[in-house]
């Protein structure tokens, strides 16, 4: 075995096959900052033009308008679907609709 180690000849690379290996190198950062770039351009402008991505945008369907924490995984949240406004109870497991709220009820508890 230590003879055959012996035998095999160590070759230093050679300078076009270092030139090759940064033109790789360098090509391979140009397609990926392509790729991130269409990747943002997807999630910023076309994305939201399709309406698939309404998160952080005006108008969103669903608002949370209050959360009160009852215990450390027992919440109630005020929150607004359209122009209906309900109030939900939620837990580790589910999550409930305990009451559609009125103006009314919004107005007497300064809740929002």
């Amino acid at each position: 075995m230590l003879a055959l180690l012996l035998q095999l000849s160590v070759e230093l690379p050679k300078a076009e096959d270092v030139e090759n290996i940064t033109t790789l190198l360098i090509k391979m950062v140009v397609v990926l900052v392509v790729v991130c770039v269409g990747a943002w351009v997807t999630i910023k402008f076309l994305l939201p033009r399709l309406g698939m991505a309404k998160f952080g945008r005006q108008g969103r369907a669903v608002e949370v308008l209050g959360r009160f924490n009852l215990e450390p995984k027992k919440l109630l949240w005020i929150v607004r679907v359209g122009q209906r406004r309900f109030l939900l109870g939620s837990t580790e497991a589910q999550i409930n609709c305990m009451a559609e709220l009125t103006a009314k009820d919004l107005e007497d508890g300064d809740a929002v």
